[in-house]
């Protein structure tokens, strides 16, 4: 059974404005059904200060399904 370490007050206060991001970005893409990227990506640099770089490469980490042909 893998159990995660407790996270200290500082972990959690640096989790907090990535957790809102997110949070953000998808209420705005299940109000629209649209631009969950362009917001995260946005949000990220912008409010948080990430390098595009690297905001981008969060936002597309996970791969999408193929779509089908026909």
């Amino acid at each position: 059974m893998f159990l995660l370490p407790a996270l200290t007050p500082d972990q959690i206060n640096a989790i907090i404005p990535f957790l809102f991001v997110g949070f953000v970005a998808q209420l705005v893409d299940g109000a629209l059904g649209m631009a969950f990227s362009v917001i995260a990506n946005t949000l990220l640099v912008s409010v948080l200060g990430i390098a595009p770089a690297r905001a981008s490469a969060s936002i597309w980490s996970k791969p999408s399904p193929p779509r089908p042909r026909g």
